[in-house]
């Protein structure tokens, strides 16, 4: 029985704190398709352009992603503000960049530095108790960097 698949880079949809490499870079729409003998499929993700993180999407997410990535054409190319682009991103709800901003909330320890996930409840390295009295209902919302006119890892 022969087994394949492969990824396809489609085009950048958006720039994000990555929570895997905790950089700043696009995301970029991908394309996973897959066959095990005669069954295949094709489905969709985001992911950072730095490091092996995604975020799987629907086929209906990936269409959204595929007009967004339109978007951040015009604002990369000058042709819109990060405010209208992040306006866009805000009114459009798209459910994996909530996640991702999510997974990348971080809180320091304050008895020994270390950086944890914000949903640890404790320090992962000391065992000091996060300074949060339960779990975050309200994110906010990263600021795109203002580079005046470059892309933000240049």
């Amino acid at each position: 029985m022969h087994i394949s698949k492969s990824r396809r880079a489609l085009k950048p949809c958006f720039i994000e704190l990555c929570p895997h490499c905790r950089k700043t870079g696009q995301f970029w729409l991908i394309e996973l398709s897959g066959s095990v003998g005669p069954i295949g499929g094709i489905g969709y993700s985001v992911a950072c352009g730095r490091c092996s993180f995604e975020k799987l999407l629907s086929n209906a997410e990936a269409k959204t992603f595929a007009e967004l990535a339109g978007i951040y054409s015009q604002f990369v190319a000058g042709l819109i503000s990060s405010e209208a682009f992040e306006k866009v991103v805000s009114a459009s709800g798209f459910r994996a960049i909530e996640e991702i901003r999510k997974e990348s909330l971080v809180w320091i320890c304050s008895k020994c530095s270390e950086e944890n996930p914000f949903g640890f409840e404790i320090c992962w390295n000391c065992s000091h108790e996060s300074p949060h009295a339960g779990p975050a209902t309200d994110f906010p919302t990263p600021k795109l960097p203002d580079v005046g006119g470059r892309l933000p890892w240049e």
